[in-house]
């Protein structure tokens, strides 16, 4: 058979002569491209330089050389604006050539597999993250629950304290409580922030420095506790019991911050403020017999006067002639 009518009968195929065409590596490696130029021809059964030739009247339009980068840091943005820019045919060659790579290596079926197995193992890994949870916090209620009061350290219950709260569990009704003034629970600088601990049971307990921002505290029993420089920012102490505590004076803990904390009906009979910050906080119906304000910053007489007791309180000098005292 003559080479024109091997040619000839290639044509009369023209859909399988473009298909070969488009098997052919158009990009910057000669090497490979030429080497996919001569499989192709020896497919067709067609000369090399005959294939070569027709290959030059192809429709598709040739493949921009792949662009270079100064940077590391532009591949992304440079190569994807390359992509986008390659007219229609030529992306769905780039894409057909890459996977028919990936499925020769094997790539593509690992990462299919890979995927499958992920999404499949999803609700399992759920559950074991789940079941994980739920005992990290049965042995954080059992550190607290068995923690014995007449320690002096924390035996552990701070941090379980904390761990519970970062993971949005209820500390409603814990008992942390110390036994006396000469006997406490040592939870220094514990950050219960946004925590819900009303009824929580924190008689003489160290709380120093203590970050109670947004904390639920209804109903609460702080008796007898030191709390020098905790922060009760914007938190709910409304019924709290909170006779004979500490908030105030060991400036050296940083600021005692009472803004806009809620002291509703709280019974604050004996307590130290001094020097605390009481901007925007509500006095409403809050026992202050005998509770020491002197010194308290950004107090007013309207706060103070809607508090029961007030006459009773200790201020200084000053204020004291604001309320009109003797």
């Amino acid at each position: 058979m003559s080479v024109f009518t091997r040619i000839i009968e290639a044509m009369l195929n023209i859909e399988q002569l473009r298909e070969s065409f488009a098997r052919v590596y158009e990009g910057p490696d000669n090497l490979q491209h030429e080497c996919d130029m001569i499989k192709e021809a020896e497919q067709l059964n067609i000369p090399l330089d005959t294939y070569r030739r027709l290959y030059v009247f192809k429709t598709d339009e040739p493949v921009a050389p792949y662009p270079k980068t100064d940077s590391w840091k532009k591949i992304a943005s440079v190569w994807t604006k390359w992509f986008m820019y390659l007219p229609l045919k030529n992306k769905i060659f780039l894409l057909r050539k890459g996977i028919f790579w990936l499925l020769q290596k094997g790539i593509l079926l690992s990462a299919v597999f890979a995927i499958g197995h992920y999404i499949w193992t999803i609700p399992e890994r759920h559950k074991q993250a789940l079941e994980q949870k739920k005992q990290a916090h049965y042995q954080a209620w059992l550190v607290i629950n068995s923690a014995q009061q007449n320690q002096t350290a924390s035996g552990g219950r701070k941090e379980a304290l904390e761990d519970l709260r970062k993971d949005d569990i209820s500390l409603e009704g814990v008992n942390a409580s110390g036994l006396s003034a000469s006997n406490r629970t040592y939870l220094r600088f514990i950050q219960l922030q946004g925590a819900n601990l009303q009824y929580a049971k924190l008689q003489y307990t160290d709380l120093t420095g203590a970050n109670f921002q947004n904390t639920y505290f209804f109903k609460a029993n702080f008796q007898g506790s030191r709390m020098p420089g905790a922060n009760f920012s914007k938190a709910d102490l409304t019924n709290a019991n909170l006779t004979k505590t500490d908030i105030g004076l060991l400036s050296k803990y940083g600021n005692k911050n009472l803004t806009s904390a809620n002291f509703q009906n709280a019974d604050l009979q004996d307590a130290n403020l001094q020097d605390a910050d009481l901007q925007g906080a509500n006095l409403q119906d809050a026992d202050l017999n005998r509770t020491d304000l002197r010194g308290s910053k950004n107090i007013t007489t309207e706060q103070v006067k809607s508090a029961k007791n007030w006459q009773q309180a200790y201020y200084s000098p000053e204020f004291r002639k604001q309320l009109g005292l003797p």
